[in-house]
């Protein structure tokens, strides 16, 4: 019975936690407008990351008002606020076109790096790369060890517990 309360102790821990902050919207692009829904006619300001606010123009809608974000400069967490009141905190991420992951050819990607660092860049093709991950001395990680290590220990904590267990019966 002491392991049944733990999922609901976790689901209403996580509840208060966050019952006490503005809820935050999806992240919404720069240039794109979100919507305010607000019963009072107080103005709406929306201040940037930074603290200062940022003009935005406000539309009225029914129920509420729309704000433009084509005035956002930069990401990041911007806080929508009506009178002294945090209203609503909007994520503003770049346009999706500015991250495109597309796959450069190597000696598109080698003149970039060459052009932004200042120093020669060198294509490596695959057999060579291969070449040099086995002189570099890399072989099995630490962490494999450790984790196996773990899980020794845990089934060697298992049947020491099974035991006194079956010796205290």
């Amino acid at each position: 019975t002491e392991r049944s309360l733990f999922v609901p102790l976790v689901i209403r821990s996580v509840a208060y936690l966050a019952s006490g902050s503005a809820p935050a919207d999806a992240a919404d692009d720069a240039g794109r407008s979100v919507r305010i829904e607000t019963a009072s006619a107080d103005p709406i300001r929306l201040v940037g990351p930074d603290g200062r606010p940022v003009a935005a123009v406000q539309r009225p809608v029914a129920g509420g008002v729309v704000l433009s974000l084509d005035a956002v400069a930069a990401t990041g967490l911007y806080r929508v606020i009506q009178g002294e009141r945090l209203v609503r905190v909007v994520a503003v991420n770049e346009a999706a076109r500015e991250s495109d992951p597309a796959a450069l050819a190597p000696d598109e990607a080698a003149r970039r790096l060459e052009a932004m660092t200042g120093r020669p860049v060198r294509v490596v093709d695959g057999r060579d790369g291969a070449g040099l991950a086995a002189a570099s001395g890399t072989g099995t990680p630490l962490w494999t060890w450790a984790l196996g290590l773990a899980l020794v220990a845990l089934v060697a904590e298992t049947a020491v517990a099974s035991r006194r267990r079956a010796d205290a019966d």
